[in-house]
């Protein structure tokens, strides 16, 4: 029943684009309306641990101040794990990337990494750019012989789906061709039963053996209208050249007969 004046009044309550946006405040027993100034608002530290896939690059080239890391195809990237090596455990370095192989390189950012006991450099930021490769510089420094270890964070995603049958299920993935067929949300978990199962609450499917079954012909294949609409920019391109030749070759007649009467 005590009464305190206080000019800050602190709340843990975790706002996100998913989730409600918007705080109701009431105030009871307030001897005058009450005027609310400002809200702070503090974003708290990211969490790489569960948020994130770490996808290790490979090694094609290097020396002892510059080192090129790479991945087998573009990734949307949401940041870059750099460590340095055991011999240059603080290191300043620029790093600059490509989002594929016959792109130039572009400038990233010049940061300083460091691994010191338990003390690590945090992630490189991104913003899901398309990733294919990277080069890192050492600025007036090298790290000898032990050169810095690079993980691409990919953001880490549910998959939630509805069984039929029993199990085990096979999930596919991977077919360039293959037309979209994700649902909403809703369509999965209605909305009345949010409250009872929660992303957390369903049971997990575990993964057995991995099974190829189209290889990289799968990844790269085309569906039939986006291939009918190759074959008809081919054909035009083909239409304006076979034009353009024909043209050369009328200009190049007249420019002789020209020449010839003169």
């Amino acid at each position: 029943n005590d009464q305190l004046k206080l000019n800050t009044l602190s709340s843990r309550v975790t706002l996100s684009e998913e989730n409600y946006r918007y705080l109701l405040l009431t105030v009871y027993d307030a001897p005058q309306p009450l005027t609310l100034q400002s809200v702070e608002a503090l974003a708290p530290a990211d969490d790489f641990s569960n948020a994130y896939v770490y996808l290790p690059a490979h090694k094609e080239s290097g020396t002892a101040s510059e080192a090129v890391y790479s991945w087998a195809n573009p990734q949307p990237l949401a940041g870059l794990a750099i460590a340095p090596g055991n011999e240059s455990p603080v290191l300043p370095v620029e790093i600059e990337y490509r989002q594929r192989a016959d792109d130039a390189w572009q400038p990233l950012t010049k940061t300083v990494l460091y691994r010191i006991n338990d003390a690590q450099s945090e992630p490189t930021l991104l913003n899901g750019e398309q990733v294919q490769a990277i080069r890192v510089k050492g600025i007036n420094a090298n790290w000898g012989n032990t050169p810095p270890e690079v993980q691409g964070l990919r953001a880490s995603q549910a998959l939630v789906f509805i069984p039929q049958g029993t199990g085990p299920f096979m999930l596919a993935w991977g077919n360039k061709a293959a037309k979209p067929q994700a649902m909403a949300l809703d369509m999965v978990i209605p909305e009345k039963l949010r409250g009872q199962y929660t992303l957390d609450s369903l049971p997990v499917a575990t993964e057995a053996d991995t099974v190829t079954l189209g290889g990289e012909a799968r990844l790269t294949a085309v569906d039939p209208a986006e291939r009918r609409s190759q074959w008809m920019t081919m054909l035009i391109w083909g239409v304006l050249v076979i034009g353009v030749l024909a043209l050369l070759g009328v200009a190049y007649r007249l420019w002789r007969e020209v020449k010839t009467k003169a």
